[in-house]
């Protein structure tokens, strides 16, 4: 029996869903019942996006990016389910966030044939708002495992077919990195097929673990190393990853520390030399020093370690002399430099007599 072999398993998409799905597109009343709670979401949503049901069409992306520390991690593991198939009917299918796919491993001819007429083929993208309920983009949609048989798919084209998508979360920051998709056909699907897209999205989140400490313990010992020799404001930042050494935390508010970390993302491609002056939302004007850091040929992330320029100082007590004596403004409270700022900017406003507007969190 194949993984995706239903044994006594009974598929919920007999002639009752398939009666269910006309109706629905047809806009006549559909009997809950009658079809699974998230197919039905996932058709509701299809046609809110005025997804077609007669026929599959979605954009191609010819120029993938296929080195990146998904597919290099996820290689090995469908390489080594696709062998253990044997030749059996089942499809392995990786593909990004959008789910776009990236890769497709079938070992069956016929299927793999018929995975080409409906585009589920690297380069093209089967999230939901081009095909309508299917086992990636249903996944991707809800970010939990999705399970689609025959009929229940939107779009009729692939009602030969099941599937079986789960995301793929990365092991270190939790977001969605891409999905693992089994499809087979659809009378030898069963709920195996499931749980074997599950097995093998843990197996993927741990080579991604594996391969990230890996890159990251370098990027972290380079920030520490850092931290010793620099005095003032001092991170470190990859992809996944951003670490703020307690002196950028305590003289930087919010808005200028997103500033930094946004400029110093232009600098995690190849090609930037040579210091960076940045002027932040405060008025302060930065010179940024950044780092390229690699484990092996692979860039790992950066280091930055930053001097604040004129118009801001360098250490606290220093942020608040420039900004003058502490405010006494009646039931507020406060004493940090960005605060202090904050305060005599509003009084100088109001001794101007210009008008002003002060926006923040309830409660601020």
């Amino acid at each position: 029996m194949t993984p995706g072999s239903r044994g006594n398993t009974a598929q919920p998409d007999g002639d009752d869903v398939a009666a269910s799905r006309v109706r629905f597109l047809t806009a006549e009343p559909t009997e809950p019942r009658g079809v699974r709670g998230p197919i039905l979401a996932s058709w509701l949503r299809s046609r809110e996006l005025k997804v077609a049901a007669d026929k599959v069409e979605m954009p191609y992306v010819r120029d993938l990016d296929l080195d990146n520390q998904l597919t290099r991690s996820a290689e090995p593991v469908l390489r080594s389910l696709t062998e253990h198939l044997n030749g059996q009917p089942v499809s392995v299918i990786l593909t990004d966030p959008s789910g776009l796919v990236l890769s497709r491993l079938t070992a069956d001819h016929d299927l793999e044939r018929h995975l080409d007429k409906v585009l589920l083929a690297p380069g093209f993208s089967y999230a939901e708002q081009y095909v309508g309920t299917n086992g990636i983009g249903t996944a991707l949609e809800v970010g939990g495992p999705a399970h689609v048989f025959g009929h229940e798919h939107y779009a009729e084209d692939l009602e030969d077919l099941a599937c079986a998508g789960v995301p793929i979360h990365h092991p270190i920051s939790g977001r969605t990195v891409g999905a693992i998709d089994l499809t087979c056909w659809r009378k030898d699907a069963g709920s195996l097929l499931l749980t074997l897209a599950k097995t093998t999205a843990e197996q993927i989140r741990q080579a991604l673990l594996a391969d990230t400490r890996a890159s990251q313990l370098g990027l972290f010992q380079e920030y520490l190393r850092t931290c010793h020799r620099m005095t003032g404001v001092v991170f470190a930042l990859s992809s996944d990853v951003v670490m703020l050494n307690d002196y950028a935390r305590a003289v930087l508010d919010p808005a200028d520390q997103a500033t930094l970390l946004a400029q110093a993302g232009e600098n995690l491609t190849p090609g930037h030399q040579g210091p960076v002056s940045v002027k932040m939302p405060s008025g302060t004007v930065a010179k940024m020093y950044c780092r390229q850091v690699f484990d092996g040929s692979q860039q790992a992330g950066l280091v930055a370690h930053v001097t604040l320029g004129d118009g801001d100082v360098d250490t606290p007590s220093a942020q608040a002399r420039q900004v003058g004596p502490r405010m006494q403004l009646p039931g507020l409270v406060g004493s940090a430099p960005p605060w202090l700022r904050a305060c005599h900017e509003v009084e100088r406003v109001f001794r101007s007599g210009e008008w002003l507007a002060v926006e923040g969190e309830p409660g601020v």
